[in-house]
């Protein structure tokens, strides 16, 4: 599998494709795990989530995969995915955990350590919000271009010389004696 594989499996996003990656999915090598799972992570549907989060349970899956797999869960928006990659986040760390949060206050659901999580994502967005800032100042986008400076200026066409035309540089000689080598050289 590679990027263009995962764009179009993804667009076409049928049960059959589910189907297909499901069937070599847990023997195959990791490489097709991690493309499979980012097709799976762009299809939504009930099946999707639960076939992914069988496949979290396999021994043989590598952490990182499984990571992927319970990701789909939250993408979908799953309540099914939240318990699950709660564990995760507990006994792994991890990627999950703002993602984990957006989909439980979403879905309603709360468990024990949502406070103290919400309050460290909040310190982990003041301090990106604050290293923002030390990069770009009080900005909090590009300035705006001034309506004065957007006034729309003419193309205007260079003056084309011929070979035998007098050399624009002012020599008296012909263009081809003087800088027309000089004008090749330079746009090479």
């Amino acid at each position: 599998m590679n990027e263009e594989t995962v764009d179009a499996l993804t667009k076409i996003g049928s049960d059959a494709v589910l189907e297909a990656i499901m069937k070599v999915f847990p023997a195959a090598p990791w490489h097709f795990q991690l493309y499979a799972s980012s097709v799976l992570e762009n299809i939504h549907s009930e099946q999707v989530v639960s076939e992914c989060l069988e496949l979290y349970k396999l021994e043989k899956c590598p952490a990182d995969i499984q990571e992927r797999l319970l990701m789909v869960g939250l993408r979908n928006f799953s309540p099914d995915g939240i318990e699950p990659a709660r564990q995760w986040t507990i006994h792994n760390g991890g990627e999950l955990h703002e993602q984990l949060l957006a989909v439980a206050i979403l879905a309603g659901v709360t468990f024990p350590e949502q406070a103290q999580w919400m309050q460290e994502a909040w310190r982990s967005e003041q301090r990106r919000t604050q290293r923002y800032r030390e990069m770009f100042g009080a900005r909090t986008s590009p300035p705006e271009p001034d309506p004065e400076d957007e006034t729309v200026k003419p193309l205007v066409a260079a003056q084309k010389v011929g070979r035998n035309d007098p050399c624009p540089c002012g020599s008296g000689k012909k263009h081809k004696k003087c800088c027309l080598g000089k004008d090749l050289d330079t746009r090479t």
